[in-house]
């Protein structure tokens, strides 16, 4: 099972409650973008790790279960061990990235991969 994992946990700007993934683009939160390319890359379950429930991920829950897809909310890593077996495919799409579904498509497919960035480009972009 192809299983995507969501992080709602970053402040959008510091001392702000809003997270990056509640901010919109073209009209649709940065998760629900999110939720749309793990579903065309084929996830069965959607595992969101979020601090509280609110309005956009109930939003997003549904969006999920329309699409066929489980869908789960945890709020700690720990809790994903009972979600996740050795056996499923794992998608991390990092807290507020917004990935270009077909350039996803064309680097993920169906196959085992692990995507990165060098540290040069990486780190002043704000990745560890």
């Amino acid at each position: 099972m192809r299983v995507a994992l969501l992080s709602m946990m970053e402040q959008a700007h510091a001392g702000d409650s809003a997270t990056r993934a509640s901010l919109r683009l073209g009209g649709a939160t940065l998760a629900h973008h999110q939720l749309l390319v793990a579903l065309a890359l084929g996830a069965e379950r959607i595992v969101c790790v979020a601090r509280y429930l609110d309005n956009d991920l109930i939003a997003l829950q549904y969006e999920a279960e329309r699409a066929g897809a489980k869908f789960n909310m945890i709020s700690e890593a720990r809790a994903l061990s009972g979600l996740i077996t050795a056996n499923d495919d794992i998608l991390v799409i990092a807290d507020g990235l917004v990935p270009v579904r077909s350039d996803a498509h064309a680097l993920i497919g169906q196959s085992a991969v692990i995507l990165t960035l060098p540290a040069e480009v990486a780190v002043p972009l704000g990745y560890e």
